[in-house]
């Protein structure tokens, strides 16, 4: 179905107080941060080489685009809206959000990860939490008019960053689900999952900066349906047993909350995570935001990893005294090899910090 107007405002508007973290900053400050963010994110949403996430670690809504698909783009000055025929996103920014990028490890060990994510205190975080399925009512902040009367149902996985949502305008789905409010999806012989992997409803996925939206078809290896490429969804019940906000390979600051992921195209790795020849440009654009924006210490101490192998340093006797600052070394290392620099150390470096047998995180950000 072609319907994609008329982004409501409710859609990029969100209530947001002021953590104490940033009770030092001042207003002037605060302002300026703000304005910059909002500018990367204009940026990203303008690119759709940029792809985009909400979820928790074991549930998650992506927002993929094809730069050949057409797709309506809404700037606003706290954040903005994307749509296309397949999904859509929706962000506002609060002052005094935090960003934080980063860097991290591929399980293929010529590559790396990177990503950035817009984080809120978890004191000021309003989601629901709620833990059984729950109607909502119409969803009035559809980011397509014709789905404003379609009926939102929480799906009740009590997740601490994010509320998971289902929406549907047939009759005989709406029904069966009602029929079943009040209890758990993942209740014995309730058959409301069933339906929802069956007919793959709209899964509309919430938090404190905005909302993915995907309108395509769910995944089903038990039936041989492969999960689409673009906007979908993932919901993994071994993991949600966990009631973790994100994977323990994300750097998330102490007692902040992701609320939305942001992957800027990476310079070795296409959107379907197959390699591609190293692009410079693409990997300056990325350090640029990371020197702007990452945590200090590590844009330093990054650094001062490429002064030491640039200089013929021997890796015995570099300290990298954290598990972030060894992920951060081995992560330069990557990137010194894939930009093809000439250096008879380098390869000593990445024996010493990557022995060939040691496990490396997941290619999957967000699960």
């Amino acid at each position: 179905m072609r319907c994609r107007d008329n982004i409501p405002d409710s859609a990029t508007n969100s209530a947001f107080a002021a953590s104490n973290r940033f009770q030092k900053m001042t207003d002037t400050v605060a302002q300026k941060m703000l304005t910059d963010l909002v500018g990367l994110l204009h940026e990203n949403l303008e690119n759709p080489d940029t792809s985009w996430s909400i979820g928790s670690f074991g549930a998650i809504g992506e927002y993929h685009i094809d730069p050949a698909e057409n797709r309506e783009v809404v700037l606003t000055e706290t954040g903005g809206a994307s749509v296309t025929d397949r999904g859509g996103l929706s962000v506002s920014l609060p002052a005094r959000v935090h960003f934080e990028p980063y860097e991290i490890l591929s399980s293929r060990r010529e590559f790396w990860l990177q990503g950035g994510n817009f984080c809120i205190p978890a004191e000021n975080c309003t989601v629901h939490q709620r833990s059984v399925l729950s109607e909502l009512g119409p969803d009035r902040s559809a980011l397509r008019s014709c789905d404003r009367e379609a009926v939102l149902f929480d799906m009740g996985l009590k997740q601490r960053n994010i509320d998971v949502c289902i929406r549907t305008a047939d009759p005989e789905l709406i029904a069966l689900l009602r029929s079943n409010c009040g209890k758990s999806l993942f209740e014995a012989g309730n058959p409301a999952m069933s339906a929802i992997k069956m007919q793959s409803p709209h899964r509309v996925f919430l938090s404190d900066l905005g909302r993915v939206e995907v309108y395509q078809h769910i995944g089903s290896t038990e039936r041989n349906i492969a999960t689409p490429l673009g906007p979908h969804t993932h919901i993994l019940p071994k993991l949600l047993k966990n009631s973790r906000t994100h994977s323990a390979n994300t750097p998330i600051p102490d007692d902040f909350y992701p609320a939305l992921s942001m992957y800027p195209v990476n310079p070795m790795l296409d959107n379907k995570g197959n390699p591609r020849g190293f692009d410079s440009k693409d990997y300056q654009n990325f350090q640029v935001m990371w020197n702007r924006f990452g945590d200090g210490e590590l844009t330093r101490f990054k650094q001062t990893v490429h002064n030491a192998i640039q200089r013929g340093h021997t890796p015995e006797n570099f300290s990298a005294d954290s598990r972030r600052k060894r992920v951060i070394t081995r992560v330069t290392i990557r990137q010194l090899l894939a930009s093809g620099i000439v250096n008879p150390t380098l390869q000593d470096w990445q024996n010493h910090f990557e022995p060939g047998d040691e496990n490396t995180s997941s290619d999957h950000h967000g699960h």
